[in-house]
Formats: C-alpha cells, structure tokens, sequence
C-alpha cells in the first residue's frame, strides 16, 4: 500500500468527519453528548480542516521535511481542539456505576499530551530534515 493511497483513505475520513461532527447533536448520538458540543465543534472542524488541507497537499508533496512541517502545524490544531473540549466538558455521564467521566478526561489529557510529544518529535525531524546531514529536497514515496 502506498503511501497516497493511505492519504486519500485519510482525506476521505476527514471529510466524514467535519460532516459528523457538526450533526452529533442533532442525531442525539452519543447520548452521553449536550448541546454544549456544538459550542467546540467550529475548533473541532477547523483542526479536522487543517489535518484534511494538509493531507491533500500530500498527495502532490510528499518531502520528508514537508511532511514533518505539516505535522507540527496538524498537531497544533489538534492541541487546540481538544484544549477547548476539555474547557467546554460537552459531557454528561448519568450512569453512575461505570466512571465514564474519569476515562473521558484522562483520554482527552492524552489528546493533549500526545500532540505537545508529536510537535517536539516533529520539530527534531524537521531541523535534522533541513540540516546539511540531510537532504531537504528529498522527495520519497
């Protein structure tokens, strides 16, 4: 499997998602979601817009430095996303016996954590990438 062919699956995943993320509320799935997510879906659909923008690129561009640029970028929009999710809590877990709320919010401190590690991670490949060690014109495939 090629590398643009994980792109276009990806690309097609993304466009799913924008669409859903703005009907969540309005299908009333998850139940466990309140009104309050429309309030984070704009920050949602724009870092899901952001990784969809950046993924078209791909498919033309595919330099290993360009490819850790764009994951800098991606990995920001997604930082802020689950930043303001987690300030607006768009959650109510009613069911008390399971702590639903505990797990949500240690998943979503992960969804923080995970793209501070990607941006560091990235922002090493990248310098490296562009350093006369490596060839930043390099194109792969």
């Amino acid at each position: 499997m090629t590398r643009r062919f994980g792109y276009s699956v990806t690309i097609a995943i993304y466009v799913v998602s924008i669409w859903a993320a703005f009907n969540l509320v309005d299908w009333g799935w998850p139940p466990f979601l309140t009104d309050e997510w429309n309030d984070a879906v704009p920050y949602v659909a724009f870092a899901i817009g952001v990784n969809l923008a950046f993924t078209i690129t791909l498919l033309f561009y595919d330099a290993e430095w360009y490819r850790s640029a764009t994951q800098i970028v991606m990995n920001l929009a997604g930082l802020v996303a689950a930043v303001v999710v987690w300030q607006i809590w768009p959650f109510i877990f009613t069911d008390g016996g399971f702590p639903w709320e505990i797990i949500v919010r240690v998943g979503l401190a992960l969804a923080v954590v995970g793209p501070i590690v990607g941006i560091i991670s990235e922002a090493v490949k990248l310098v490296r990438r562009l350093s006369f060690e490596d060839d930043p014109v390099r194109h792969t495939d």
